[in-house]
């Protein structure tokens, strides 16, 4: 998941809850709360430091926004009522996923490394 979603910060601010808004921008993480009443610890940890993690043995080959203008799976309502839109979003998205900076804001982010040595 990407450090910024930029549909997370528009619809919790909309909807009066900065707390959740800003969630993805605590370095430490936070606690989530799943249906079954578990917790889960997340972090989103930014490309840079994966890349850095990785490195040096896997090299960053590309980045792709995955929900840029798709908006996330909590707003499915939103989806079913404007499938119209959706059909657009869709296609939006798949300019926008590659663009620097803008694929940065998507829900998700696919990161492709490749493998720099055997040893």
């Amino acid at each position: 998941m990407g450090p910024c979603c930029l549909w997370e910060l528009i619809w919790y601010l909309a909807h009066g809850n900065p707390r959740k808004a800003f969630r993805r921008f605590h370095r430490e993480g936070v606690d989530a709360r799943l249906a079954d009443g578990a917790v889960v610890h997340v972090s989103y940890p930014s490309v840079r430091s994966l890349a850095r993690t990785f490195a040096p043995k896997f090299r960053l080959q590309s980045v792709k926004g995955i929900g840029v203008a798709v908006p996330p799976s909590y707003l499915e309502p939103l989806v079913l009522r404007s499938p119209r839109v959706f059909g657009f979003q869709k296609r939006f998205d798949s300019l926008l996923e590659t663009c620097p900076g803008i694929r940065l804001l998507a829900d998700h982010i696919l990161l492709r490394f490749e493998r720099t040595g055997w040893a």
